[in-house]
């Protein structure tokens, strides 16, 4: 009995592990977006003519802002808040962060299209790709030889379930530009998945 207690207790404290991996992989994917959109509210043109379009540092569109509960686009730390559940609720949408950061940037309309058609190589809109490589770049979960593309350091919360989730990204990033996007998740990622369901159901509501 004692033995299977512990089990139990070393499978929450993995899934604990995984959980807390990837609330910080999340803000690490939302910090880069925020470089991304906006070089960290460096570029004026951050605020738009049309109130219900992009806005802000994180460029929040009015019907982003509305999926996530609403608040102020046009203050700085809400629209970071904003932009950050976005794409929190995209990840649970996609299951990958390559198609959530390409809907984030493209539009979950436009990736519905896309992906309805077959995910048909060459027909992302332009930069899309190359906004993506970007961000799970300049979030460290891909690197490459080029070195650093911002001056930033993004925040700093690694452990070994983020690291191994960032390797399986990578290579799911790799398969999504060879097959034209959406290549299925790799045997880690799955179980990763299965692993954050579980953290879930047993974690106390305030730390879900």
């Amino acid at each position: 009995m004692r033995s299977l207690l512990l089990s139990a207790t070393a499978a929450l404290a993995l899934c604990q592990a995984a959980a807390a991996g990837e609330r910080n992989t999340l803000d690490r994917v939302a910090f880069a977006v925020d470089g991304a959109e906006s070089s960290h509210g460096q570029d004026n043109g951050m605020w738009r003519p049309d109130p219900d379009g992009p806005q802000g540092p994180m460029q929040v569109s009015a019907a982003a802002a509305a999926d996530v509960g609403g608040g102020d686009r046009f203050d700085t730390q809400q629209n970071r808040a904003l932009g950050r559940a976005y794409l929190e609720q995209l990840f649970a949408r996609y299951h990958n962060w390559p198609d959530a950061i390409a809907a984030y940037n493209w539009g979950i309309g436009n990736m519905k299209a896309w992906v309805a058609a077959g995910r048909p190589p060459g027909k992302l809109a332009d930069g899309v790709e190359a906004y993506i490589g970007r961000v799970l770049h300049d979030s460290g979960l891909c690197t490459d030889n080029a070195g650093p593309r911002i001056a930033h350091t993004p925040p700093k919360h690694k452990n070994a379930a983020a690291d191994a989730l960032a390797a399986a990204e990578c290579a799911q990033f790799a398969g999504w530009r060879s097959a034209g996007g959406g290549a299925a998740p790799s045997r880690f990622y799955r179980r990763l998945d299965q692993a954050m369901q579980l953290a879930a159901k047993r974690l106390p509501a305030a730390e879900r």
